[in-house]
Parts: structure tokens; C-alpha cells; sequence
């Protein structure tokens, strides 16, 4: 029970980390931090399916 909440916080410190890492990026090249805003919430929907996976396989 605890995994999820472990990989909720390290996705967490990860989104925070790209996001403060880019805001310069912000004032010099606007589609820099639109391909990395786009695809940040497509990682984190993957990883929680892989996790919906992993919980039902350990089910069955």
C-alpha cells in the first residue's frame, strides 16, 4: 500500500523539479516549455496505468 504513495511523491519531486528547471527557458524559448508542460501529465498517466496494471496482475 505504500508503493503508490512513494511513486505519488517521487513523480511529484520529479514534476516540480523539470518545472522550476524550465522557467528560464519560459523567457527565451516559449515552445520549449509548451512540448515539456504537454508532455509531463502524458508521464504521469502512464505511470499510474502501469501501476492499475501491476496492482491487478498481483490480484489474480
Amino acid at each position: 500500500m505504500k508503493i503508490p504513495i512513494i511513486l505519488s511523491v517521487v513523480l511529484g519531486i520529479i514534476y516540480s523539479t523539470v518545472v522550476i528547471l524550465c522557467v528560464p527557458f519560459l523567457f527565451n524559448n516559449g515552445n520549449y516549455i509548451t512540448v515539456i508542460s504537454a508532455a509531463l501529465p502524458l508521464i504521469l498517466i502512464i505511470a499510474y496505468i502501469v501501476k492499475i496494471v501491476k496492482e491487478n496482475k498481483n490480484d489474480s
